[in-house]
């Protein structure tokens, strides 16, 4: 008969063998995503994170977990009308919202997995939004929009659908056309990647303990380099 201690050993080693495994099987899938339609995309990649949330595992220092098999996917639109522009933002937030699990693990970044590195990543970007042409939106109307459409996923308003677990924070006064904006899943955020604790301080400003999105111009993005971005691979 097994004792305690053998007994959690070789549960030890079986799930090493399925991390490892997976690990393995995911190098091939990799291929496969960066080919991928954004549909078929979305999905892997939520399936994945689902995955990842359940196999974590923490062995005294050493940390292990199936990776997640995600690209940032590109999509461009042109509008004349306000409330269609609008509505290609907000509904953009809200599946980058569902395919993230809706920010209910709050450690989704961690290692690429056994074979992987340790380096947490802490936030990424769901899309490159290049909004060709259209109205000049602003800041205070796309928040008013996203509290007055459903949300597809939950009886409550997009809005209240992210806050209830997360926020949101738009980084821009103004989103005109003929840009390029990031829509980033953020996790965990630390202090440091705002420029001022102050509203922090003042406790206006995003909880810093729960997960969240950002939309901002991707020059912006790129300037200040907040985190990871790898476009074209699974990200980690």
């Amino acid at each position: 008969m097994l004792s305690k201690k053998g007994i959690a050993l070789s549960q030890l080693v079986i799930w090493l063998i399925i991390l490892v495994s997976f690990v393995m099987i995911a190098f091939t899938i990799e291929r496969f995503i960066s080919k991928a339609e954004p549909l078929e995309a979305e999905i892997i990649c939520r399936d994945s994170l689902a995955l990842k949330a359940k196999t974590k595992i923490e062995i005294g220092p050493v940390e292990g977990s199936t990776p997640s098999l995600c690209k940032t996917i590109d999509k461009k639109f042109s509008t004349t009308k306000r409330d269609e522009a609008l509505d290609w933002f907000a509904r953009s937030m809200e599946r980058c919202w569902w395919i993230w699990l809706e920010g209910r693990h709050s450690e989704i970044f961690g290692p690429r997995g056994l074979l992987g590195s340790d380096e947490k990543t802490k936030c990424f970007v769901c899309n490159t939004l290049t909004y060709n042409q259209g109205p000049t939106l602003t800041k205070s109307e796309l928040e008013q929009y996203l509290t007055s459409i459903k949300s597809r996923y939950k009886n409550a308003d997009v809005s209240s659908y992210i806050q209830e677990r997360g926020y949101f924070r738009l980084g821009e006064e103004n989103f005109p056309s003929d840009q390029v904006y990031a829509l980033i899943f953020a996790s965990n955020i630390d202090e440091g990647l705002w420029k001022s604790s102050f509203q922090k301080l003042l406790g206006v400003d995003a909880p810093y303990t729960q997960n969240g999105l950002w939309l901002m111009s991707m020059n912006e993005f790129d300037k200040t380099k907040p985190c990871y971005y790898q476009p074209d691979v699974a990200g980690q």
